[in-house]
């Protein structure tokens, strides 16, 4: 799917409706960094302990209990996010990411800051978006889509790549696919991909 898989540095958007495998991909790009001894750091922007969220991914066969809190550290936004301070939101990522410097890391999920920041999200996003070009890290940034609007174009312009992921109903069944729609600094298969989840995680399957 890509030659040489995600470039360092840059910046990638996550797109998909629910259920369509955002956070499972995600936790598995972490996970396999940690496997090759990479740093990482999963950035929650919605509020939730991250026991919940070991929960959640636990069932999986690449999840490795070791390295979460060591080689993966995850970071709850939502207090600061609850307090509408970009200036703070931006020093906490900021300043968690040249601490651990983590080669990858994790947005989830960018848009619900939205919520918050209102009429200063656009300069967020901005600020943001100059922040992650100093950071010598790949950047998966999730967000929520729908059928009409696979993606969120705010988001798309700050980032180097997009992926949408799609959870297609097709008769009385769904079809899960993979979507690559551009990735700058290396080359990649376009057109939609299966994939399935199962309990190895995501496995895609190309030209299928």
């Amino acid at each position: 799917m890509l030659e040489g898989g995600i470039p360092v540095p840059s910046s990638v958007l996550i797109s998909g409706e629910t259920g369509s495998g955002k956070t499972t991909l995600c936790m598995q790009y972490l996970f396999k960094g940690a496997e090759l001894g990479e740093r990482g750091i999963y950035f929650m922007a919605l509020s939730e302990p991250a026991e919940l969220m070991l929960r959640f991914i636990s069932t999986y066969e690449f999840v490795d209990h070791r390295h979460f809190g060591t080689l993966i550290r995850y970071i709850d936004l939502g207090e600061v996010i609850e307090k509408g301070d970009e200036d703070e939101i931006l020093e906490l990522m900021d300043r968690e990411v040249r601490s651990f410097m983590p080669r990858r890391i994790v947005i989830d999920s960018l848009p619900f800051i939205r919520t918050v920041l209102k009429d200063g999200y656009n300069r967020f996003l901005f600020r943001l978006g100059a922040i992650m070009k100093s950071w010598d890290s790949a950047v998966l940034i999730t967000a929520e889509s729908r059928s009409s609007t696979p993606y969120p174009q705010d988001i798309a312009c700050i980032t180097d790549g997009v992926i949408i992921l799609y959870n297609m109903e097709i008769g009385r069944t769904r079809r899960r696919s993979l979507e690559i729609l551009k990735m700058m600094g290396t080359s990649h298969r376009a057109g939609k991909h299966a994939l399935d989840i199962t309990s190895k995680g995501i496995t895609v399957y190309p030209g299928l």
